[in-house]
């Protein structure tokens, strides 16, 4: 059994890591908004070598996607979630376009981060 997963306990259930629809639909909002703004970002850089780290990043991000719908599982976002906010330390996205793409990806994973 997946350990994230809700496990039976004498008729309960025991909900481990799993997110609430509540915050499922929280995390589902903000992390739409983030990858709206890289999507943007990559239309308006003038870089042509930060498209392929945008392409990376919107990859990531549907990759947390699935952590929170079909996994629902916190402890995966939260790793997906530091693992991307290494990708952004390691990197550097130029431009106004840049900025706004680290800003996005900053609220969302704080977000994420604070639970």
């Amino acid at each position: 059994m997946d350990a994230d997963r809700p496990k039976r306990l004498g008729g309960r259930v025991k909900a481990d890591h799993v997110m609430s629809r509540e915050k499922m639909k929280k995390y589902e909002k903000e992390l739409a908004e983030y990858a709206s703004v890289l999507e943007q970002s990559a239309k308006e850089t003038h870089r042509a070598e930060d498209r392929t780290r945008y392409q990376q990043h919107l990859a990531s991000a549907a990759l947390m996607f699935v952590a929170i719908v079909k996994d629902e599982s916190i402890s995966k976002l939260k790793e997906l979630v530091a693992a991307e906010r290494r990708s952004y330390g390691w990197d550097f996205l130029s431009e106004p376009a840049g900025e706004a793409a680290e800003k996005a990806f900053h609220t969302f994973a704080t977000m994420v981060e604070s639970e």
